[in-house]
């Protein structure tokens, strides 16, 4: 009896599971099966437009714009400028020190031809500049990096004034007084004394600060307003190509007025006066009056 009763429970059960209807599984692309009876449709791949790759502005009647600096030939240009930003946030350093040795080199060449006069060409001149450059990248290179992260106030007006400020209190007057001391140092080729120094520093330090405070602060608030982080240093490079040239200038016009401390000075002899020679009283003798 328990026999029959478990055999009909089983077929009852069996024939339910045969009535339900099967669900096919859904690929994970969101394509699903065609049912049966409903022909497959597929829908032709568009052909690729190789004119979509070209950069600019939308296309016009299935034609993409050229850009405009393709237009004017400023590829090269741009190209130039790309691959400088690569390298300057691949290998800063190596940057930074090519870039400021080429702007010393040519403000110094800028200076000697502009201002030369009928002098000759001084390489050892350039030279000097290049190694003073060369001294200068990299510690230059942090200082604007770091001020450009610092001051992150909320009104971008104020954060860029204190920066301007900051930097031209504290950053410019050591940089002109390390470029003169050096430059002192580098042409006299040997141990500068402190009076030398100092008076070399008097006769370019006011000139040179006071020039700069019509220039750089104008200068450096547009770095830091709307040129990228990567191309500070050559949109400021640009700029100091002319300042260095001028700073040069200057070394130059006070190495001619400035006498070193231990050059000799000539005093010139004084002139050879006759000695007169008086004779004693005794020696003269009576002279008779003729009547």
């Amino acid at each position: 009896m328990s026999t029959i009763l478990f055999n009909a429970a089983s077929r009852s059960i069996f024939r339910r599971l045969a009535t339900v209807p099967r669900k096919l599984p859904v690929p994970p692309s969101g394509i699903r099966f065609p049912r049966a009876g409903r022909p497959i449709t597929t829908t032709p791949t568009p052909a690729h437009n190789h004119t979509s790759l070209i950069p600019g502005p939308a296309s016009i009647d299935g034609l993409a714009l050229i850009p405009y600096y393709s237009r004017y030939g400023l590829s090269p240009v741009i190209r130039a400028f790309r691959s400088y930003g690569s390298a300057q946030r691949k290998r800063p350093y190596i940057t930074q020190l090519l870039t400021s040795v080429a702007i010393y080199a040519l403000g110094d060449l800028n200076a000697q031809l502009l201002f030369g006069g009928d002098e000759k060409y001084d390489p050892l001149r350039t030279g000097r500049m290049v190694m003073i450059g060369s001294v200068f990248s990299i510690p230059s290179y942090l200082w604007f990096t770091k001020l450009g992260q610092s001051f992150n106030f909320r009104s971008k007006i104020i954060a860029i004034s204190t920066r301007v400020l900051v930097n031209q209190i504290f950053f410019t007057p050591l940089f002109l007084c390390a470029f003169f001391t050096l430059q002192n140092t580098f042409q006299a080729g040997r141990f500068v004394s402190p009076k030398e120094t100092v008076e070399r520093l008097k006769k370019t330090i006011p000139a040179a600060y006071g020039n700069s405070c019509k220039l750089w602060p104008a200068v450096t608030a547009v770095n830091f307003w709307i040129v990228p982080s990567e191309y500070r240093a050559l949109f400021g490079g640009v700029v100091a190509v002319g300042w260095n040239g001028y700073l040069s200038y200057l070394n130059q016009a006070a190495q001619t007025t400035v006498i070193p401390a231990t050059q000799p000075v000539e005093i010139p002899a004084a002139p050879k006066t006759q000695a007169v020679v008086q004779k004693p009283l005794g020696s003269f003798k009576p002279v008779m009056a003729l009547a």
